[in-house]
């Protein structure tokens, strides 16, 4: 890719691909976006990305892993060179909280940095005090690429942030 190019991205929280049934409208409707990434969230174990990835030959497929229950599933066609990598920091020493993933395309002298998540979306203490912690490491995350890239780093996050109610400012421009 170079830089005038356009990457499309889809992520859907997909509530555990419940059946080959469910598996099948979902397939459908990503098929009908076409998205060159695409981010199924709340999936449950490989058995989703044997449900997804055959009918997606033209797309690698990255998932995280951990202690929790769900995971995000995550397709990028082959045409896009990617790097891969688990951000278990956004779990908050928390092992049964979500990691991110963190996508970083080749597209030219600089990359593009996607992040996907899911974070918690209780109202208790210690749920909301997870979000602010994850605000708090989207701001250093985003200054670590910044650095890497000599400036302004290509960075949008994707997913769900649950920050219904919220009101963040986060450095470099960055608001939820």
């Amino acid at each position: 890719n170079n830089m005038d190019s356009k990457i499309s991205v889809l992520w859907w929280n997909v509530h555990n691909l419940r059946n080959e049934t469910h598996a099948a409208r979902v397939v459908a409707k990503v098929k009908e976006s076409n998205p060159d990434i695409f981010c199924l969230g709340e999936v449950v174990g490989e058995a989703a990305y044997r449900l997804v990835a055959k009918e997606f030959p033209e797309h690698n497929f990255y998932m995280t892993h951990g202690k929790q229950a769900q995971e995000m599933l995550i397709g990028v066609h082959r045409k896009n060179q990617v790097f891969f990598s688990q951000r278990t920091e956004f779990q908050s020493g928390n092992e049964f909280l979500r990691p991110a993933a963190l996508i970083t395309i080749n597209c030219g002298e600089q990359p593009l940095n996607l992040l996907f998540v899911h974070l918690k979306s209780f109202q208790d203490p210690i749920s909301l005090g997870y979000r602010d912690q994850f605000i708090k490491r989207l701001g250093r995350l985003k200054k670590t690429l910044d650095n890497l890239s000599s400036g302004n780093s290509k960075f949008i996050i994707c997913g769900d942030l649950n920050l219904q109610g919220m009101d963040y400012l986060i450095p470099g421009q960055i608001s939820a």
